[in-house]
C-alpha cells in the first residue's frame, strides 16, 4: 500500500469526554475521574516513548468545561508536549464538530493549538486536510459531520507512497453499530491507501479491531464509563507497531477506572436492603463507584424500601452515592390505565395507505433504537445520537419531494 521503510509507534486513544459531570450528585468527582483517565493515557504515550499520539473526538463532553478542566487538561498536555510527543485530534459531537445545522461554538480543543498539539477537522471543501507528526506519516481527520461524512470522503484519495491513518467521529458499518445507508462502511474505507482508520464515537463498538484489505480499522470505545448503561464496555487505548509500512502488531490495552459506575438489576423478590447490598458489595471493582440499581418483577413500588436500599449502599466506603429505580407491574399497569394505546394501531387507522409503510418503518427504527441499551441514557432515554438518527429519518418521511 505504502513504500515507507521507518519503524515506529503511535497511541490511538478517544472519547475522553473531559469534564463529564453526570450524575450532578457527584459531578465534581465525574469531572476528575475523566481527566484520571486522561492522564493515565498521556503517561502511557510517554512511558511507552511512542512517536505521536492520535485521538479520534470528543475530548471534551460539553463546549463549555469547567475552567478546572481546562486547566488540568492544559497540564497534562504539557507534560505531553515537554516529551517532545506530538498529539493530533478531530472534533466529535460533543465538541460542537460540524453536524447538520451546526456550528462550532463554545471552548473547543483550538484553545491548546501549538507545535505539537493540532486539531483537524476540515469542512468538505477543504478536506482532505492532514498533518505530518513523523516523516512519510500523514494523519488526515473527518470529524463529526453526521450523515454528510460519506460525502465528505468521496473522491478522497490519500497518499500512496506514506502510511495514512484517518481519524473518523462517526459510526461505521462492519465495526460499530451503524444504520444502513447513512455512514461509510470498511469496504468502501479498505479500497483506499489508507493503513489505519481511528474510530470514535460509539463507545461500545461491535468488533474494536479488524484488517481489511490490508488496513487497520480501530475503535477503542471511551475512556471512562460514560452511562451506566455502558459500565461494561471497553475502555481502553492502542498502540500500533508499524515496520515496513505495515501495522505489524497492535496492543489492545484496557484503562483503569477511579471511578466506576455500577449497574445491577434484582426481582423484586430479592429487594431486601441487606441482600441488595451484599451483592452489590460483590460486584464493586474499584475503590469508588457510583451505583444504580433497578427493581423489577411483581410488586406495589410502595412497598419497595427504595430509601433504605439506597442508604444501605452508601454505607459501603466505596460507593460516592446510590440510587433504586423501579420497574413493577404496578408501574406497568398505571401506564396502561393513563391511557396507553397501540400506535401502530392509530397509524393504520388514519394515515392514508401509500403512508402508511413509511410512519410504520419509522416507528419501528424507534422501538429498535430503544430496544437496545447502548442507544440509551441513565434514565432510560434515547441518547443524542440515536435522536439525531431518528430525526434524519422523521425528516426524510415528512419532508422528501
Amino acid at each position: 500500500m505504502n513504500v515507507m521503510s521507518s519503524e515506529f509507534s503511535f497511541l490511538h486513544f478517544g472519547d475522553t469526554h473531559l469534564g463529564r459531570n453526570s450524575p450532578s450528585r457527584i459531578s465534581k468527582k465525574r469531572a476528575e475521574s475523566s481527566v484520571e483517565a486522561f492522564e493515565y493515557v498521556i503517561e502511557q504515550a510517554m512511558e511507552r516513548d511512542v512517536d505521536f499520539v492520535v485521538h479520534a473526538g470528543d475530548f471534551f463532553d460539553s463546549p463549555n468545561p469547567w475552567p478546572s478542566v481546562i486547566d488540568s487538561t492544559q497540564q497534562k498536555l504539557d507534560r505531553l508536549e515537554e516529551a517532545g510527543i506530538p498529539l493530533i485530534a478531530t472534533r466529535g459531537n460533543h465538541d460542537r464538530s460540524y453536524g447538520r445545522g451546526r456550528t462550532l461554538k463554545g471552548i473547543t480543543m483550538d484553545i491548546y493549538e501549538s507545535e505539537l498539539f493540532h486539531v483537524v477537522d476540515p469542512k468538505k471543501p477543504e478536506f482532505p486536510e492532514f498533518r505530518e507528526p513523523v516523516d512519510g506519516v500523514r494523519v488526515y481527520a473527518v470529524g463529526y459531520h453526521s450523515d454528510q461524512t460519506p460525502r465528505i470522503l468521496d473522491g478522497f484519495q490519500p497518499d500512496a507512497e506514506t502510511f495514512n491513518v484517518l481519524l473518523l467521529h462517526d459510526f461505521v458499518e462492519g465495526l460499530t453499530r451503524s444504520y444502513e445507508g447513512k455512514h461509510t462502511s470498511t469496504d468502501i474505507l479498505s479500497s483506499l491507501d489508507l493503513d489505519y482508520v481511528a474510530v470514535g464515537h460509539d463507545h461500545d463498538p461491535q468488533a474494536p479491531y479488524r484488517r481489511q484489505n490490508g488496513t487497520v480499522f480501530a475503535a477503542t470505545g471511551g475512556t471512562i464509563d460514560y452511562t451506566f448503561n455502558l459500565a461494561d464496555a471497553r475502555k481502553g487505548y492502542n498502540i500500533a507497531h508499524v515496520e515496513d509500512g505495515e501495522v505489524r502488531e497492535l496492543e489492545q490495552n484496557d484503562i483503569p477506572q477511579t471511578l466506576a459506575l455500577e449497574k445491577t438489576q434484582v426481582d423484586t423478590a430479592d429487594a431486601d436492603p441487606d441482600t441488595i447490598r451484599n451483592e452489590v458489595k460483590d460486584k464493586l471493582r474499584t475503590d469508588s463507584a457510583a451505583v444504580k440499581v433497578k427493581i423489577t418483577g411483581e410488586a406495589d413500588p410502595t412497598e419497595i424500601p427504595s430509601q433504605t436500599i439506597e442508604e444501605r449502599l452508601e454505607e459501603l466506603e466505596p460507593v460516592e452515592m446510590a440510587e433504586v429505580l423501579t420497574s413493577t407491574t404496578a408501574d406497568v399497569k398505571a401506564e396502561i390505565d393513563r391511557g396507553g394505546f397501540d400506535l401502530l394501531e392509530v397509524l393504520d387507522e388514519h394515515l392514508p395507505d401509500g403512508e402508511k409503510d413509511e410512519f410504520r418503518a419509522l416507528q419501528q427504527k424507534a422501538t429498535g433504537l430503544m430496544d437496545t441499551p447502548a442507544n440509551l441514557t441513565d434514565s432510560g432515554n434515547l441518547d443524542k445520537s440515536g435522536r439525531e438518527e431518528l430525526r434524519r429519518e422523521a425528516e426524510e418521511v415528512l419532508y422528501e419531494d
